[in-house]
């Protein structure tokens, strides 16, 4: 996964970007050495699998310069943007998919599986990065989450894009 951080040393460049670019090389490296799901940076599991200790240092690390670089960019939130919406600082965002429902039995289910899986990645992306960022980041990096890269925006019309995208998941409407 060598080349992952390049997309932070063009925005970034002047305010740490090649550092920031550095950080996402690293974490991609790291991510495929530690436990599997959300465990990935609980120290119990940690300390469980001797082999991740060092993996565990470089990701947790290598995360958080990377949360730190976002944060330089300030990001207004609105009464419609889901919780953990600064994770369009620093991470693509595929195009969004509305979760589709009727009013019989089933209610939710209209939507393909491959699109409710989707969806559903996509919102627990999100609840994770509201509240642990560094693990969905790793999460990312490993690849859990098709069309999800980390990166940041490249002007504005992207980060407009990718919350469009983030807010789309999180809808649901009645299927014609």
């Amino acid at each position: 996964m060598a080349g992952v951080g390049a997309k932070f040393r063009a925005p970034l460049s002047g305010v740490g970007g090649a550092h920031a670019g550095e950080a996402a090389d690293d974490l991609a490296a790291a991510a495929a050495g530690l436990p599997a799901g959300n465990a990935a940076l609980d120290p119990g599991a940690i300390v469980a699998e001797r082999s991740a200790s060092e993996a565990f240092h470089l990701a947790k690390g290598a995360a958080s310069i990377i949360v730190r670089a976002c944060g330089i960019y300030p990001l207004t939130e609105t009464g419609d943007d889901p919780k953990g919406v600064a994770l369009i600082l620093a991470a693509s965002i595929p195009p969004g998919i509305v979760q589709l429902y009727d009013c019989g039995p089933s209610r939710f289910g209209q939507n393909t599986d491959a699109e409710a899986a989707t969806i559903q990645a996509m919102r627990d992306l999100t609840a994770t990065y509201a509240t642990d960022p560094s693990l969905a980041l790793v999460r990312i990096a490993r690849g859990e989450f098709p069309g999800v890269n980390i990166g940041m925006p490249v002007d504005s019309a992207e980060l407009a894009e990718r919350r469009e995208n983030l807010r789309t998941f999180h809808l649901a409407r009645r299927a014609a």
